[in-house]
């Protein structure tokens, strides 16, 4: 079954070539899901008569990635780039990776080189979650128990529980996660959330509950080491379903926007 979608419109850090046409990069379209090898396909816009071969697209570098204010995660490493002109009408970059993608929420820059210039084009990716037949036990359950030690091994795949603490201030049932290197927004609410609620309602859920925790009000910059106040069932299923979607996407086209800072930069191949 096809997984293929659009995933986004954002906007582009264009860094114009100095000749009549730029050179570009369009939407992203997604065929895989979470758990699976990432494969997606980006058209390559205005190539004209420019040789393929002058072409290179790759990650971004970690200063550019530093510019835009958001994280190159190690995982964003196994990303491959390839230039694939089999179709002379549109030319496509073909985007895979050789191991499964267990993040469901990736943000990633992407860089087009050729000999006039450049192009840097930021990409929010949202994966399905595989459909599994039967019931789903809850992701998270209160706990009194002590947090674990540093010593403790990090909990590996972004679909097992939070180790969530008992909130000092919070009423019975109440929890709270300390935020670890690497997290992001969407896998705590991916792994906080119940049944019944979309990852959506529990990032904006979370987010409410939690400003303090995010630099400059930002969904895309948790502070590492903040204690987050997790939602109960109750306050997440209450926020509303359209408005949380508005909310999410409004995150990613800010994370965009950040890039959106024109300049000329001349390079060579």
């Amino acid at each position: 079954m096809s997984y293929i979608r659009r995933l986004m419109v954002g906007l582009a850090l264009l860094i114009y070539s100095a000749c009549g046409f730029a050179v570009g990069l369009g939407d992203l379209e997604s065929a895989s899901s979470l758990n699976e090898p990432f494969d997606a396909r980006v058209d390559i816009i205005n190539l004209g008569d420019l040789d393929p071969d002058l072409v290179k697209v790759r990650l971004a570098s970690a200063e550019d990635f530093e510019r835009v204010g958001t994280s190159r995660e190690l995982f964003l490493l196994d990303l491959r780039f390839n230039v694939d002109v089999s179709n002379p009408q549109q030319p496509v970059v073909k985007i895979t990776s050789s191991k499964p993608v267990r993040e469901p929420y990736l943000d990633f820059l992407v860089e087009l080189k050729w000999p006039a210039g450049r192009i840097l084009r930021g990409y929010t990716v949202f994966l399905d979650l595989p459909v599994f037949a039967g019931k789903v036990s809850p992701q998270i359950t209160p706990t009194t128990q002590a947090p674990a030690s540093r010593s403790s091994e990090p909990v590996s795949g972004s679909s097992a529980p939070l180790p969530v603490e008992a909130a000092a201030d919070g009423g019975e049932g109440a929890r709270s996660y300390r935020v670890r290197s690497g997290d992001t927004l969407w896998t705590i609410a991916q792994r906080s959330r119940s049944q019944g609620s979309s990852v959506q309602q529990a990032m904006t859920a979370i987010y409410d509950q939690n400003r303090s925790a995010f630099i400059k009000d930002d969904m895309n910059r948790l502070r590492k080491g903040a204690l987050l106040a997790l939602p109960d069932v109750h306050a997440i299923t209450a926020v509303d379903e359209q408005y949380a979607r508005t909310q999410v996407a409004r995150s990613a086209e800010n994370l965009q926007a950040r890039a959106d800072v024109p300049e000329l930069v001349p390079s060579d191949v």
